[in-house]
């Protein structure tokens, strides 16, 4: 479509509209659907999105339900088993849960490959956890012996099943072969686990993406988006947000051609296969001064203006490295 013909205000309610009434969403929510958790979760993420358009284009109140509504994601969580779930007509949760079994509220997964599902709202996530999310997330990567999964409401074993349990050993439930987790490393370093993050981003890279193939389904350009940017060190985690995350690159350096002639260019020092955490990253836009990173976040609008990434590698954490996460941005952008 050209541009001339775009018209923000109707693409608005074309998403707006697409992502059901309140009164559905009531229903999927507490009524049991099939895949109800997958099914909702998508459509708070949506929300998120929706709302931070609205925003731009001046829609206050829409903007205000919208975000509102994308943060309901706490009613299907159990504070009980710390795992979203599944509800019965009644509103209360099906028991007994099992988080190893797929389908039963969930799309190609389980309760495990969904336990992180709020990458638009990072830091409800934390409070959902009580402080703790780094560790349960390091949990599912290291649960890397005993079964993968239960067959659950599938009833029988499909492909999806069957690459999650061939990476068990290096990444435990952490089933990369299938995009219902690829938000899990970054919602981990969007919440400051930068050691966990770091080592397992480079792994994946390393062990997921090979000369022999992808370790899972290639979706629509999906799976290979995901190593693009991930291997620059870059990556959108929340969608019509103007914030790029900062991880381990897993490139020497690199170019890239943005739009109106503009260029990014990623360079690293000390790189290598054991190199995987990062010790500094500077940023020197176009034109500009160079200035160090102390946050693991970049504003997207400032990256496509062009300019250079320039990574220092090491192989062990930085010593002493205080997390710091950068505070939410009120200036959202239409992506």
């Amino acid at each position: 479509m050209p541009e001339s013909e775009f018209k923000p205000s109707s693409a608005l309610q074309a998403s707006a509209n697409s992502t059901r009434t309140l009164q559905v969403r009531r229903l999927e929510e507490t009524h049991g659907f099939p895949e109800s958790v997958t099914r909702t979760q998508n459509y708070y993420i949506a929300d998120a999105a929706i709302a931070r358009a609205a925003k731009l284009l001046g829609k206050d109140s829409d903007h205000d339900v919208l975000m509102a509504r994308s943060k309901r994601y706490g009613l299907l969580f159990n504070n009980e088993t710390l795992f979203f779930q599944p509800k019965k007509e009644s509103g209360d949760f099906y028991a007994p849960f099992d988080p190893l079994a797929w389908k039963n509220g969930f799309t190609e997964s389980g309760g495990w490959q969904y336990r992180f599902y709020v990458p638009h709202d990072v830091d409800g996530l934390k409070e959902l956890y009580k402080g703790n999310l780094c560790d349960r997330i390091e949990a599912m990567l290291t649960h890397t012996s005993g079964l993968a999964y239960h067959v659950g409401g599938y009833g029988s074993v499909i492909h999806e099943m069957m690459e999650a349990a061939a990476i068990q050993s290096d990444f435990g439930l952490y089933a990369h072969s299938n995009q219902p987790v690829h938000h899990v490393l970054w919602v981990a370093r969007k919440a400051g686990c930068n050691e966990l993050a770091e080592k397992y981003l480079r792994r994946a890279t390393s062990k997921l993406y090979t000369l022999k193939g992808y370790a899972g389904d290639e979706d629509n350009g999906e799976m290979a988006s995901w190593y693009i940017l991930t291997a620059l060190g870059i990556y959108a985690l929340e969608g019509a947000k103007d914030e790029m995350l900062i991880g381990s690159p897993a490139v020497a350096s690199a170019t890239v051609q943005l739009p109106r002639g503009r260029v990014l260019h990623v360079t690293t020092e000390n790189q290598g296969e054991g190199n995987v955490y990062v010790e500094s990253v500077a940023w020197k836009p176009t034109g500009g001064q160079v200035r160090m990173l102390t946050s693991n976040e970049l504003r997207y609008t400032e990256l496509m203006g062009g300019g250079t990434l320039a990574f220092t590698m090491a192989s062990s954490p930085k010593a002493g490295a205080q997390i710091h996460v950068a505070p939410d941005s009120t200036q959202d952008v239409f992506v």
